[in-house]
């Protein structure tokens, strides 16, 4: 019974990893879906703000930024909550963005894989034991979680610059 003991031991272990593999995709798949729809609902509001303008433009109607401050502030909220979905969306990939260059580095990165340069304040003198290594995984991204930051990482609205042009 003993060996049969093991075995069903071990199946369960596995189906408690595949379970939470799944979890985390999930979750990763839910940000990703997130973040798409408000890149839709961002896209929506440049098309009504271009298509007020031009209809200004095109009865020989004064235009009045006022008249789309609502739409812009929209804007505005919408791309701070994809900052958000960003930010939660490279913790649940368990990745780490580097200050300097913005390369993507694994969660338990001490230095940038591109640039060299070192991403966390992991701390040289403590125990370097694999168990070790998997229980300060968590405290070094939180430490570098101020450090790191995605903004640079931002998703591409197609704004080349603030006063960009909208395309359809």
């Amino acid at each position: 019974m003993g060996i049969f003991e093991d075995l069903y031991i071990k199946m369960r272990n596995e189906m408690y990893k595949i379970g939470d593999k799944t979890g985390k995709i999930l979750n990763i798949s839910k940000i990703k879906i997130e973040m798409a729809e408000k890149k839709n609902l961002i896209f929506d509001k440049y098309k009504l703000i271009g298509k007020y303008v031009y209809d200004m433009y095109d009865n020989n109607e004064k235009f009045e930024f006022e008249d789309i401050i609502d739409w812009l502030e929209e804007i505005k909220n919408l791309k701070l909550s994809m900052k958000d979905c960003e930010k939660r969306l490279h913790r649940a990939q368990d990745k780490l963005f580097c200050p300097y260059c913005n390369y993507k580095n694994e969660s338990d990165a001490i230095f940038c894989s591109k640039c060299g340069k070192k991403i966390s304040f992991y701390n040289s003198n403590s125990n370097s034991s694999s168990n070790s290594n998997n229980s300060n995984s968590k405290s070094k991204k939180e430490e570098t979680e101020n450090f790191c930051t995605s903004e640079s990482s931002e998703i591409n609205y197609n704004e080349n610059s603030e006063n960009s042009k909208f395309e359809e």
